[in-house]
């Protein structure tokens, strides 16, 4: 019976399933130099390489018959069977050249997917940038807005003002269909526009200001407590602009990394190439070993 590489997962199923009473099971596989046993286990170990990539999450799309990696004619059988050395070497080289394609190929696109990740970086820094020069600019105006000089009494009353204001167009989103021409309070504060969305009512309130970006604010079920969340946002435009910093330091480490990858990253070609003159050469030299043995 010729031996398959499933016989030997079969052969300790039988040993090892339930039922045997033996405390103790001794198994041996024996390899016979200069037989069918080296290719036999080569295939066992590609079949095993194709699994244990699949299960990493390593494995490329790539077709099923990477599974069998090596296919041999009916003289090449023969070969190994006698022991034929110079068919044993281009089995091997073949096998080899294989594996280094199948590798060469995954290495080919991780280094894609590293490019664009590479060439992406900047713009992504860019829009951190841009976004914290914009606020930077919100902080100014806020800062710097002439009614923090109003009087105690002034700023109760306009800031209640802008917390009426607002209840009043969500509460007129509670009892009628809201559209776009009654989403915006036209109140200004503190140089912010404040924006009522349609989808925003006293169950859900929540507001955008608007100075050179917008930031969203959820107002809570407190309309006493509305103005005290705008202006929380407001004074913690800082932090906005921190995250954003720690996201342009990330990205710039690993920018590097990547840079690091592509630089010291393998490349099998100068290999494959190499292994397929050794094919040529060992086809070469089995053909003119055959001819010879039909003589």
């Amino acid at each position: 019976v010729p031996w398959r590489p499933s016989d030997m997962i079969q052969r300790e199923g039988r040993i090892l399933r339930q039922g045997n009473i033996n405390e103790k099971v001794y198994i041996y596989r024996y390899i016979t130099k200069g037989s069918f046993d080296a290719y036999s286990w080569q295939l066992l170990e590609t079949k095993q390489r194709f699994i244990s990539s699949i299960l990493s999450g390593t494995y490329k799309e790539r077709s099923n018959t990477d599974v069998d990696e090596i296919v041999l004619s009916y003289a090449e059988v023969k070969a190994l069977a006698i022991g034929n050395n110079l068919m044993k070497k281009y089995v091997e080289t073949k096998n080899e050249l294989e594996s280094l394609t199948l590798i060469h190929s995954n290495y080919q696109e991780e280094r894609l997917s590293l490019e664009r990740q590479f060439e992406q970086i900047p713009r992504e820094i860019k829009k951190y940038e841009d976004e914290s020069a914009l606020i930077y600019k919100d902080i100014d105006k806020y800062i710097n807005n002439p009614r923090h000089n109003d009087s105690k009494e002034e700023l109760i009353e306009y800031k209640n003002k802008c917390a009426n204001l607002i209840f009043d167009r969500l509460k007129e989103h509670e009892e009628e269909e809201p559209s776009f021409e009654n989403t915006c309070v036209c109140f200004d504060y503190f140089g912010f526009d404040i924006i009522v969305p349609i989808h925003s009512n006293l169950t859900d309130p929540v507001i955008y200001l608007f100075g050179e970006t917008k930031y969203k604010v959820k107002l809570g079920d407190s309309v006493k407590g509305y103005v005290s969340r705008i202006d929380n946002r407001l004074n913690s435009l800082d932090n906005i602009i921190s995250g954003f910093n720690i996201r342009i330091d990330e990205l710039k480490e690993n920018r590097i990394k990547i840079e690091n990858q592509l630089k010291n990253g393998s490349d099998h070609s100068n290999k494959i190439e190499e292994l397929k003159a050794q094919m040529q050469s060992l086809e070469n030299m089995l053909g003119a070993q055959l001819e010879e043995d039909k003589k």
